[in-house]
């Protein structure tokens, strides 16, 4: 990053003190967690340094930085599994960057356990084991439009 947003060096709102708040944890977050190559790519996949403030309010609040961070500080400790079920359980919203990040670093480097814990997901609402598959393989092609990095 080589200058900071408008609404940080120049705030004319309530919200730009908000979004500055944020853009600050963040860039704590960065600075103080942030030291490997697989916290990086967590971090820089799931966190992007938008110049609009009402990224740094709505989409990236607190409680979404706070996610990430704590994500970002078990990376090293757990497996991609063991992550991806640490971020489902403390995870209030339906897809993030967050989740989808962690969805893929699975399936990349756990393959076989991430697909029969989602086919068996799957199977419990009643679909057949064939059609959970292909569902899942599915799903996965979706994923790839987002261009996360992933450490294998």
């Amino acid at each position: 990053m080589t200058a900071l947003p408008k609404f940080y060096t120049n705030p004319e709102m309530t919200g730009h003190f908000w979004a500055k708040e944020s853009y600050d944890f963040a860039l704590e977050t960065r600075e103080k967690y942030v030291k490997t190559q697989r916290q990086k790519m967590l971090f820089d996949s799931v966190i992007g340094f938008n110049e609009d403030w009402h990224y740094w309010i709505h989409i990236a609040n607190m409680a979404h930085l706070r996610r990430v961070r704590a994500a970002v500080r078990a990376i090293e400790k757990l497996s991609p599994m063991q992550l991806l079920r640490k971020v489902r359980t403390n995870h209030p919203q339906l897809k993030t960057d967050l989740l989808r990040w962690t969805e893929l670093n699975a399936y990349t480097n756990e393959r076989e356990n991430f697909v029969s814990d989602y086919c068996a997901t799957l199977k419990f609402f009643g679909m057949g084991e064939s059609d959970a598959m292909a569902r899942c393989e599915k799903y996965m092609v979706g994923l790839q439009k987002y261009n996360y990095q992933i450490v294998p």
